[in-house]
């Protein structure tokens, strides 16, 4: 009986350090997730003039002749444009959050590519194009809080991996209300007035959420 107490009080106490360790785990591999991302939006912009949005999907469409149907504003959606230009592994584009996972490589048809829960990283794009943005805009971030500018702070510890325009990678701290950083930015970080937009808001594409189990 004294062991089982013995026991049951070691793993509580050893506990919120494994907890801590993990989220530390995710953060690193989020990171590693966005470097690659930053290829990919470099390599794309240099073949199409502009990172992937709603306008590059008809170019990329009747350049590729894909059968993926690459309409609509999800990140999920946009992201498929690096799938039929050469990307050949959905795996960049996890996040660790509650309910996502890696993507499983499929995506010869448009129930498997990036499905929901396979994208964990929510993407921006500008109202014409992003030429305006300073080289400290951000480009993709995680992890959002789906249809609103608001961050989860539970994944990674209060902190934000993010992708920047100069294709740097790093984390931010999410201030307590969930929209500004702290302590570079004071106001919500996605408002126009923030100093990375050119005066426009940018246009948030969140990840499509993945089905959780009841």
């Amino acid at each position: 009986m004294v062991a089982g107490v013995v026991i049951v009080g070691f793993c509580l106490s050893v506990w919120p350090q494994i907890a801590k360790q993990k989220k530390a785990a995710d953060q690193v591999r989020a990171i590693s997730n966005l470097k690659a991302i930053g290829l990919a939006l470099q390599e794309f912009q240099s073949e199409y003039g502009r990172y992937p949005d709603e306008s590059t999907a008809i170019t990329v469409k009747a350049a590729t002749k894909t059968n993926l149907d690459l309409s609509g504003t999800s990140s999920n959606r946009l992201f498929r444009q690096f799938l039929v230009t050469g990307l050949k592994s959905e795996k960049i584009f996890y996040a660790p959050q509650p309910g996502h996972r890696w993507g499983d490589d499929r995506f010869d048809d448009d129930a498997h590519a990036l499905e929901p829960g396979e994208v964990g990283f929510g993407y921006l794009t500008g109202e014409a194009d992003s030429n305006a943005w300073t080289p400290t805009a951000i480009l993709a971030v995680a992890p959002l809080v789906h249809g609103t500018p608001r961050f989860n702070p539970e994944p990674y510890r209060n902190l934000a991996p993010v992708l920047l325009k100069d294709n740097s990678v790093g984390v931010r701290s999410v201030g307590a209300d969930g929209l500004s950083m702290r302590p570079q930015d004071p106001q919500n970080i996605f408002d126009a007035s923030a100093p990375y937009w050119g005066g426009h808001a940018p246009v948030i594409h969140w990840a499509e959420e993945p089905v959780l189990p009841h």
